[in-house]
């Protein structure tokens, strides 16, 4: 080819290729035998040989066969000198087999990610549902014999006696048990179904943990990136991290002070739990996981996420999240 893309010499293998004669080839230009959407890449190589004077460039094209079918082709050119004129020689391997292959990979690998995906999705919300059965129960049936044992004792009348004394102080610290009963019941139904994600969106869920974590130690949110729109099976993975992640702060750092950071960009996810508590020994943690650490990495596995806990004792600790958010691009 010259400097235009014309041909200006062919061999006998080009044309038992491609189908057309010597003398409809020589003369005519390169594109004129290429798909429209790949004339771009021949544009490329004229500019990478001629213009920029690179000793040889590579592309993988579509070419129009005379009989109008299309191969692929891979197209290794090198530039030459001939005559004071710069030419092209090129080369045309028909690689269809071979894409043909790559793309009964592709196809197979993402029949594999939806299959996983479904499984994932699956998954999530068969635990949503078995909260919400375990959180309704509590509630109706849990919750409402507990108040009813309470209306019972409110109704017991004694003297002023010692003995009577003893008991009726016995049965008003019962009645004060059974009233934070009936509440640490309220609050579990609440932790396992809550509305507020469904009815409020994510942010302002996390936002709610939050705001229960700030009556305890002074606590802050960062958010970043959550105008967009998720999945509800990953806005559920991420509520449900995030409250394991809050329960482990309250539960085990001994913290004054803790902070929580929610990001999403174009490629991930990025959770961020920080807190001034008493740390820990990381080498240890295989061993001394409990239940919240262990189901925080049975989600990330199921979303291909990462978790890294760095922590030292006496100094406090950081538990940093990452979650690939094309996950949801590339089946939604």
């Amino acid at each position: 080819m010259d400097a235009d893309l014309k041909i200006i010499k062919v061999n006998n293998a080009l044309v038992k290729l491609l189908g057309y004669s010597k003398k409809e080839l020589l003369g005519s230009r390169i594109t004129d035998i290429v798909l429209p959407e790949f004339a771009n890449c021949w544009k490329e190589l004229q500019l990478e040989l001629w213009t920029n004077r690179k000793p040889s460039f590579s592309i993988d094209t579509c070419i129009i066969k005379k009989n109008k079918s299309v191969i692929w082709c891979r197209i290794n050119s090198i530039l030459l000198e001939d005559n004071g004129e710069t030419l092209g020689y090129t080369i045309l391997e028909d690689i269809s087999e071979r894409k043909t292959m790559e793309n009964d990979v592709k196809e197979a690998n993402n029949r594999e990610r939806q299959f996983q995906q479904q499984l994932l999705e699956m998954t999530i919300n068969t635990q949503e549902k078995e909260r919400a059965r375990i959180a309704e129960d509590l509630h109706n049936s849990l919750g409402q014999l507990l108040y009813g044992v309470k209306l019972n004792l409110d109704h017991i009348k004694l003297d002023n006696s010692g003995l009577q004394k003893h008991i009726a102080i016995t049965i008003e610290s019962t009645k004060d048990l059974l009233v934070e009963c009936i509440k640490e019941s309220r609050r579990i139904s609440h932790d396992l179904m809550p509305s507020v994600l469904k009815d409020f969106g994510l942010q302002v869920a996390i936002e709610d943990i939050c705001t229960q974590l700030s009556r305890t130690i002074n606590f802050k949110c960062d958010f970043k990136g959550l105008d967009t729109k998720l999945p509800n099976y990953l806005e559920k993975a991420i509520y449900r991290i995030v409250q394991e992640l809050a329960m482990n702060l309250i539960k085990h750092a001994d913290a004054t002070k803790a902070s929580l950071r929610l990001g999403i960009d174009q490629d991930d996810i990025l959770v961020r739990v920080e807190d001034n508590g008493k740390g820990f020994n990381t080498s240890k943690i295989e061993i001394d996981e409990g239940i919240g650490i262990k189901s925080i990495k049975t989600k990330l596995h199921l979303l291909k996420g990462e978790l890294d806990i760095s922590s030292t004792p006496g100094k406090g600790t950081v538990i940093s999240i990452r979650l690939p958010s094309k996950l949801a691009e590339e089946n939604y």
